[in-house]
């Protein structure tokens, strides 16, 4: 009696390993994009949070982009030298996705409410996990923010 394997029971369980990695890797991929997108549902209610709090408070909002350190911060805008802002909350983007844009450009990377709850200018915020872009976009006056779909990088 021998023992060991056959070539067909090899070619089995290599066959039953490939079809279990793959799925693996179908399933960390759409992580990778589920994971971009809750970051940009996390942003957008985010600038809600903020309008809503300049306009109950009659105080200016905003958030501060943190490219470098992959963060934000949610603010309240101080008025100079004697009243500097303060930070509410900060908020990490998850591993793998980052700010790509922020235009147009304000001072520091900042999205900013006045007390009445508008911006003074439209915006648009890229994030990317490396594979895809995908982009929330803010108009001008109301600060109404709409999520648009992904694109390829």
């Amino acid at each position: 009696m021998k023992r060991g394997f056959t070539l067909l029971e090899l070619v089995i369980v290599l066959g039953v390993i490939t079809i279990v990695m793959g799925g693996i890797i179908v399933a960390t991929r759409s992580n990778d994009n589920r994971d971009l997108y809750n970051a940009l549902v996390v942003l957008q209610s985010d600038l809600r949070y903020i309008q809503r709090r300049s306009m109950m408070e009659g105080r200016p909002h905003d958030i501060l982009f943190e490219r470098q350190y992959n963060r934000y911060h949610i603010r309240i805008v101080g008025g100079g030298i004697g009243n500097p802002s303060s930070t509410i909350r900060t908020v990490y983007l998850p591993n793998g996705v980052t700010v790509l844009t922020i235009t147009p450009l304000g001072v520091n990377d900042r999205l900013a409410f006045t007390a009445r709850g508008t911006s003074s200018h439209g915006f648009t915020v890229t994030l990317t996990n490396g594979r895809y872009l995908q982009d929330i976009r803010g108009n001008v006056g109301a600060g109404g923010t709409i999520i648009y779909p992904k694109r390829p990088r």
